[in-house]
């Protein structure tokens, strides 16, 4: 018996099989170019200039047809529903994912990663910090142009999880006290989950080597949560203005509100899908990630003068070189003028000749000097995140 298109069913578990049918029919046919698209005439120009235009590629399409694929299991995901109601009432919901071991995170593919970066496929760096790494799905793809790679998370199961892949792992509250300085930091959907965002860019700031580059994934428009923090509301204590309230205009307000005053400079930014395996109801979920590539400012602001300050050293000098040009033109008739003084005696020579016939010869007769010396005059731009 069906109800206009929808089948009747009197089976709690059948109406959830056929919204869950239904959902994914909806997400395969989906429209996806729209997890990527801006509004760029509501950003400031200058940082509309700093886009980078991304889309699906056959890594992102992949993640999402595993996820595909683990939310048709369907007694799996039973199981997984009923464990979470109970264990959420003693842990996290980010521990229990880790427990149950679902709920992956995917924010770029290895593709994306590198042109974010603004690199090549071969590039490598040496030190690698991924902040809040949950199961380290993200980190093993950033981790393939890294040497040794450092993580931190708060919940003590994926710390574990992060253990058995190989990862350092550091203390979530004390890392940045030690002298350890890294080429790459990432912080991908942490500083809306944190209670100190401002107090962890500055730290993060302070542990680039120079030349460093930090990785900042936000989703927008701005929704705070701290999961596990001082204030019982689940508020930050730490606040960061987005301004305005759609994405595009939140861009340009974390970027001059949060960055900014933190000494980062924008290099490039984008959007990407921030995407999570799905459940019985649905294959996945999504969030809009704004993906920050950072250069702290005074890298910037520091060497430039050092490039410029001697350009005027180099023209300074062209005028002493012109300077002497006229000395060296005005000798010219000084050759030239004593050419008459020459002709002038030569009717005094050929007038005594006959007198030299009659043996005679006048003293001092300086000929030579005719032609004087002949001067031949000689003439005789840096850098990158």
């Amino acid at each position: 018996m069906t109800s206009g298109d929808r089948p009747y069913l009197r089976s709690a578990i059948g109406k959830s099989l056929y919204e869950k049918i239904k959902s994914d029919e909806q997400l395969k046919l989906m429209d996806k170019s729209q997890w990527y698209a801006v509004d760029l005439s509501q950003v400031d120009p200058s940082h509309a200039e700093l886009f980078l235009p991304l889309g699906v590629d056959d890594e992102t399409e992949a993640f999402l047809e595993r996820c595909h694929e683990k939310s048709d299991w369907i007694f799996s995901q039973l199981w997984h529903s009923v464990v979470k109601a109970v264990l959420t009432v003693f842990m996290t919901h980010t521990s229990v994912n880790g427990l149950l071991r679902r709920g992956s995170m995917f924010v770029f593919s290895r593709r994306q990663f590198v042109r974010l970066l603004g690199v090549t496929g071969r590039w490598r760096a040496d030190r690698l910090l991924d902040l809040g790494s949950g199961d380290g799905s993200v980190t093993q793809i950033m981790a393939e142009h890294c040497d040794r790679v450092s993580v931190t998370e708060i919940s003590s199961i994926m710390r574990s999880i992060l253990h058995g892949k190989g990862f350092a792992v550091l203390d979530v509250d004390t890392w940045h006290e030690s002298p350890v300085r890294y080429d790459l930091i990432t912080c991908l959907n942490v500083l809306d989950r944190c209670d100190r965002p401002l107090t962890l860019l500055q730290q993060m700031r302070a542990a680039l080597k120079p030349g460093g580059l930090l990785v900042v994934a936000l989703v927008l428009p701005l929704a705070p949560y701290v999961e596990q923090g001082v204030n019982a509301n689940h508020k930050p204590v730490e606040t960061m203005d987005p301004g305005g309230s759609t994405f595009a205009r939140q861009v340009s307000g974390v970027i001059n509100n949060v960055f900014t005053p933190a000494g980062l400079r924008v290099e490039r930014w984008s959007r990407l899908p921030y995407l999570c395996e799905g459940d019985l109801e649905q294959a996945f979920y999504w969030l809009s990630d704004a993906v920050f590539v950072l250069r702290p400012e005074s890298e910037v602001t520091e060497t430039r003068p050092e490039v410029t300050e001697p350009r005027p050293e180099v023209t300074e000098p062209r005028p002493e070189v012109k300077e002497p040009r006229p000395e060296v033109t005005e000798p010219r008739p000084e050759v030239t003028e004593p050419r008459p003084e020459v002709k002038e005696p030569r009717p005094e020579v050929t007038e005594p000749r006959p007198e030299v016939t009659v043996g005679s010869c006048p003293a001092g007769l300086d000929v030579p000097g005719l032609a004087g010396p002949r001067r031949h005059p000689g003439d005789a731009s840096l850098w990158g995140q």
